[in-house]
């Protein structure tokens, strides 16, 4: 044998590589789960949120004509913007008079991607919304200007 060669015994520490590149793909679909099914979440979250937003706008819109009218307007609107599958309910509520504001609530199941390696098949996303009417009592001078908004 010539004398520069070596034999490496083989050692306890064989196959190591295997556990680490295993510990390294578990943290690394960790990741993707964070980056991937967290951010499919913040979108169905958005989407949710909006058409919750539209319906109780349009269904306060209709307020001053009657209880039902405003369900109804909201309903048709949320049918445009969200879901079939959502569960969506319209309460009509009381912020400053009586019955002046529509609140909607809409709740939708979103499937998960990658976290389902870790036993979570799918989350709930939940977005609630209130649309107030207000009208004039009386007009002050330099303070006339009634803006429409979301709270």
């Amino acid at each position: 044998m010539h004398p520069k060669v070596r034999r490496y015994a083989t050692t306890p520490e064989r196959g190591q590589t295997v556990v680490l590149v295993a510990v390294f793909m578990m943290s690394l679909m960790g990741m993707a789960t964070f980056a991937i099914d967290m951010g499919s979440w913040y979108q169905s979250k958005r989407a949710v949120q909006a058409a919750a937003d539209a319906a109780a706008l349009a269904g306060a819109s209709r307020l001053p004509v009657s209880s039902s009218a405003a369900t109804t307007a909201a309903s048709a609107e949320y049918q445009k913007n969200g879901l079939g599958s959502d569960s969506v309910s319209y309460q009509v509520t009381t912020n400053q008079h009586s019955s002046d504001s529509l609140t909607v609530t809409a709740t939708r199941v979103v499937p998960t991607w990658f976290a389902k390696l870790f036993g979570y098949n799918s989350t709930t996303i939940t977005a609630t919304s209130r649309a107030t009417v207000q009208s004039f009592q009386q007009v002050v001078p330099n303070q006339n200007v009634m803006p429409w908004g979301v709270l």
